[in-house]
């Protein structure tokens, strides 16, 4: 089988939608079948350097507008199409690569699955006030072969903009290799000059400095448990637009010797942290798709502490594997603090509970899914038929 993944944005920006992206198209490989990762140019002067991943990847040059010039992808699909004939269409988000996904399909006659990540649909999205843009997002979720949805709270957001969706949407969640995350990580060096890594009790933040993510709480909720507790420390790991604006929060709060700011971390350096922390923190205050770094912390045996929004009450059962707190709420999250840090007992209890969990989102149990899936397209298309039945429906 040969499979387009057709994304807009991807490496080398870093975040879970190109996460999701790269590691499908290694399953997809691993079990036989061909992959490559149509992706968008990061601007319109193209994107530097290459890439180092087991797979190939074609740019197409990115549109001047969200509403027109979109044909350039058009275009693209048709052209590798036309070199490389590929049996599917796996569009990652709704907009603009779902929108013109379809219209490609249509002309190739083969099927198309959409998978919207969040950012296209959820209730905070840039695209609700451009009805243009809503009415193709409509368009491309009732018209796609078939509809994936990561999490409850994205499969509700289709469905509210889309009802006729239903008939072809199923969900399949993100993945998580978690072999890998249950592999003890070697104590990084780096992290000897911010704290002693074998003394240190620290609660952990991975993720974007955005304001959505709620870092400013986490600060906040950090400063008041720590006036209880003289030894929790709080480690960040992270960038964003929001990087000086929380640096100079946690340099007022009174605890800043005590809050450590590392950056980007990656490989064993992140494998540690997550290993080795009091809890992984999640406070976002919106909406969620189903959050990587929520996966990797259960992959690696980590009480989740998160906010109850989106797709974040998908993967933490409330006393169970993490506690949830309400979003925007700086003494609950302080509290839940507390709890994790004052219990080893009930901590290790729910690090056990997520790495049971992290088991049904490992990813060739998704990958399976998803290769069941397409197969069943490309055989209802070459009988004429190009619509799955919803699992919804199946039922």
């Amino acid at each position: 089988m040969r499979i387009c993944l057709l994304t807009a944005t991807f490496f080398p920006k870093v975040g879970g939608h190109e996460a999701v992206v790269d590691q499908l198209a290694r399953q997809f490989n691993r079990n036989g079948n061909e992959a490559v990762v149509l992706a968008q140019h990061l601007s319109i002067k193209g994107t530097p350097g290459k890439l180092d991943v087991p797979y190939r990847v074609v740019r197409f040059r990115k549109p001047f507008s969200q509403n027109w010039d979109l044909g350039v992808l058009r275009r693209a699909l048709v052209r590798l199409h036309r070199e490389w004939p590929f049996d599917i269409i796996h569009s990652h988000s709704s907009y603009p690569t779902g929108y013109i996904a379809v219209q490609a399909g249509a002309i190739l006659n083969i099927p198309v699955v959409v998978t919207p990540h969040g950012s296209d649909i959820a209730e905070t999205s840039r695209f609700l006030s451009r009805p243009v843009v809503m009415r193709r997002i409509r368009e491309t979720l009732e018209k796609t072969d078939a509809l994936t949805t990561i999490s409850q709270y994205l499969k509700g957001r289709a469905l509210e903009i889309a009802p006729k969706c239903a008939t072809h949407l199923t969900e399949i969640s993100n993945g998580i290799d978690c072999a890998a995350f249950a592999q003890p990580a070697v104590q990084p060096e780096r992290i000897k000059k911010y704290f002693h890594p074998d003394q240190a009790q620290f609660l952990l933040f991975l993720g974007r400095f955005h304001p959505r993510k709620g870092v400013d709480i986490l600060i906040e909720a950090f400063r008041i448990a720590a006036q209880n507790n003289r030894n929790l420390q709080l480690v960040i790991g992270g960038d964003g637009p929001d990087r000086e604006a929380l640096h100079q929060q946690a340099s007022q709060s009174g605890v800043a010797d005590r809050i450590h700011f590392l950056g980007l971390v990656h490989g064993q350096e992140k494998l540690w942290l997550l290993q080795n922390a009091l809890a992984l923190a999640v406070p976002t205050k919106s909406w969620e798709g189903l959050p990587i770094v929520v996966l990797e912390g259960l992959a690696s045996g980590q009480a989740i502490i998160g906010s109850r929004v989106g797709g974040i009450v998908d993967l933490v059962k409330d006393g169970d594997n993490g506690l949830l707190i309400e979003p925007g709420n700086a003494p609950s999250l302080a509290n839940a603090f507390q709890i994790i840090s004052e219990n080893p007992a009930a901590r290790r209890k729910m690090g056990e509970a997520s790495r049971e969990r992290a088991k049904l989102f490992d990813w060739p149990k998704v990958t399976a899914r998803y290769l069941s899936l397409f197969s069943d397209l490309i055989e209802l298309s070459n009988h004429g038929s190009r619509k799955v039945i919803s699992e919804g429906n199946k039922r």
